[in-house]
């Protein structure tokens, strides 16, 4: 009779509680259930939600920002966006290892981390570029500290509990430090197209003796005294005559410019050159320019330019004034 009584207790157990109901052990999060869900820092995520890139997709199943993979347990990104810390993984877990560069392993962690800052976007274009970016930061904190201007140890390198704000505070640093070695130039540069993927109706050799005429009398003023180049510019933009040759004059009468040393200036590496042998406040001499109005086209003089260096700063055994 005994036993008669146990199994009917069961059996309306069972009727009350059906087997999808019944709390899982394994799932509890909080004091809840969450079954449903996802288990983070001892709250219940709802499934669907997206943290850090990844998606519960409940059972405590996540699905990586790349749609390439579910895992069971919470991933570190997820941890991190969180409570703003993780375990990390083995530093001899090889799996975490995702690259490395010179003497320091990138771990997952590391990317990760770089991806708290781009969620909304994740995909495997952006995990590759975030690696790049990593990898490029990497190379140079070595630099760096092969030359002694700073020195690496576990909270900023080569491991997965790194503290990653500390390692990007570092590498902007250092970054600084490298830019101030450079030589700087910076300017305006003032120009009108005569063929600018199409010939207007003047006609090529017209339309190129048009331009030289106008910008040459500007260039002489300006180089005088005369005139500033932001009235050089006015004038260029004032002058409807010149939509005959080049439909965008006005936003093609001048660009400014402000690079490092080695850096791309204009379309032609040769006027580059030239600019960063004038002093500063020294005006070049008109010059003609190439272009390749479409991709199956040979170069062809397109445009005369000159420009005005504003500032000019040389580092050490760079380009020297003539």
């Amino acid at each position: 009779m005994f036993l008669i009584l146990i199994l009917a207790a069961t059996f309306a157990a069972y009727r009350y509680f059906p087997r999808e109901t019944i709390p899982q052990p394994e799932f509890v999060c909080g004091g809840r259930n969450c079954f449903g869900g996802c288990c983070v820092h001892g709250k219940c995520q709802l499934k669907g939600i997206n943290i850090a890139g990844y998606t519960c997709l409940g059972e405590n199943k996540w699905e990586s920002p790349d749609k390439e993979s579910i895992s069971s347990g919470t991933p570190y990104a997820v941890i991190d966006a969180v409570t703003g810390k993780s375990p990390g993984p083995d530093k001899e877990d090889s799996a975490a290892i995702v690259a490395t560069v010179g003497e320091e392993r990138i771990f997952q962690k590391d990317v990760d981390s770089e991806l708290l800052f781009y969620p909304p976007q994740y995909n495997p274009d952006v995990r590759k570029s975030l690696i790049e970016k990593i990898s490029s930061d990497s190379n140079l904190l070595q630099k760096a500290a092969g030359e002694g201007v700073i020195s690496l140890d576990e909270t900023v390198y080569n491991s997965p509990d790194k503290d990653y704000q500390k390692r990007l505070s570092l590498v902007k640093e250092v970054k600084g430090i490298f830019d101030s070695r450079l030589s700087r130039l910076s300017g305006t540069i003032v120009s009108i197209w005569f063929y600018n993927e199409k010939i207007g109706p003047l006609g090529y050799q017209k339309s190129k003796e048009m331009a030289y005429g106008k910008i040459d009398a500007l260039q002489r003023n300006v180089k005088k005294g005369t005139i500033t180049m932001e009235e050089a510019i006015d004038i260029i933009k004032q002058d409807s005559e010149l939509e005959q040759i080049d439909t965008s004059y006005e936003s093609n009468a001048s660009f400014r410019f402000d690079v490092r040393e080695g850096e791309k200036i204009s379309l032609d590496p040769n006027f580059d050159t030239n600019l960063w042998k004038l002093p500063e406040g020294g005006i070049s001499d008109v010059y003609l320019a190439k272009d390749t109005p479409n991709v199956n086209s040979q170069p062809i003089e397109a445009v005369f330019m000159f420009a005005k260096i504003e500032d000019k700063k040389l580092a050490e055994n760079s380009i020297k004034e003539p």
